[in-house]
């Protein structure tokens, strides 16, 4: 063997020693693989986290949430503690959180007892934190209801909404860092679970209603789709309203489709009369009969 040979297999050598176990193995594809599974793992851990949370956040939200008015009196914002934990510890744990309202942020030191979850005791404070476990960041509940109507009655989206309230915020108060780190905190991560768990508090409050109020599955529809297709109708004791106050009327503009079919294309099905059908709610179209079956009683 010459001493070039000699060199190019000790290099290799060398190479493989330094290589860990099963390196050639983690191509392009497998390590986006790796990184898809661990982000599976953290996600699933999270929502098992949220899971065991929620069993204790619903009932301190249903009973905060009735003393406050939905976070809209002006007692709302101070620090009610006392309504959901009544230990007496002599040294609380502080930790460091942010606070984001639709008037300013701030960065406070929190006390928080063993006796229950942290994001109780923040919850008494009038916010909902975005993480299970050791939240840091934490937006008003006030602010959250605030998004949840512009969220349905528009087409806002939770980066532009965040991005928006970064802005606005900054120069009302202090500016918010990423921990340890100088660069201006991203609230759309923090933002989007924090929408999550009160769009989660919210469906549990109204499944939780409907479960009670709603004694047959013909109510529990009422409830969800056309009330007005069930029960008796109320009396009409005005004189000045016509009989047919409760009744539903659909229009139709037979119009607009007659003038498109003639002027845009001649290869068209010729119009139907309808006159002899019967129009019917898009509520008894979809359900089965024997839940509709007193709907006209």
């Amino acid at each position: 063997m010459s001493q070039i040979d000699a060199q190019q297999a000790a290099g290799q050598s060398q190479v493989q020693q330094s290589n860990p176990s099963g390196f050639a193995k983690h191509t392009p594809s497998n390590m986006m693989d790796l990184h898809t599974g661990l982000m599976w793992r953290i996600n699933k851990k999270k929502l098992k986290n949220w899971s065991n949370t929620l069993n204790t956040l619903f009932p301190a939200y249903t009973h905060l949430k009735r003393i406050t008015g939905n976070w809209t009196t002006p007692e709302s914002l101070e620090d009610k503690t006392h309504e959901v934990c009544r230990c007496r510890v002599q040294h609380p744990t502080m930790r460091e959180v942010d606070l984001i309202d639709l008037m300013g942020q701030r960065k406070v030191k929190l006390p928080f007892c063993s006796c229950m979850p942290n994001a109780i005791q923040i919850l008494a404070c009038g916010y909902l934190a975005s993480t299970p476990v050791y939240p840091q960041t934490a937006f008003l509940l006030r602010l959250l209801n605030f998004y949840h109507l512009l969220w349905n009655l528009s087409n806002v989206t939770t980066t532009s909404f965040a991005e928006v309230l970064r802005q606005w915020n900054k120069s009302l108060s202090v500016r918010l860092c990423s921990k340890n780190s100088i660069h201006v905190k991203i609230l759309t991560r923090n933002l989007s679970g924090s929408i999550e768990v009160y769009r989660l508090l919210v469906t549990k409050q109204q499944t939780l209603v409907e479960t009670i109020t709603s004694t047959s599955k013909q109510n529990l529809l009422a409830q969800q789709t056309c009330p007005a297709c069930f029960g008796t109708a109320i009396p009409i004791t005005d004189p000045s309203q016509p009989c047919d106050t409760h009744h539903i009327f659909i229009c139709l503009d037979g119009n607009f489709q007659n003038r498109h079919h003639k002027r845009a294309s001649k290869n068209h099905l010729p119009l139907l009369n309808f006159h002899h059908l019967k129009l019917m709610c898009a509520t008894t179209l979809r359900n089965p009969p024997q839940i509709l079956d007193s709907s006209t009683s």
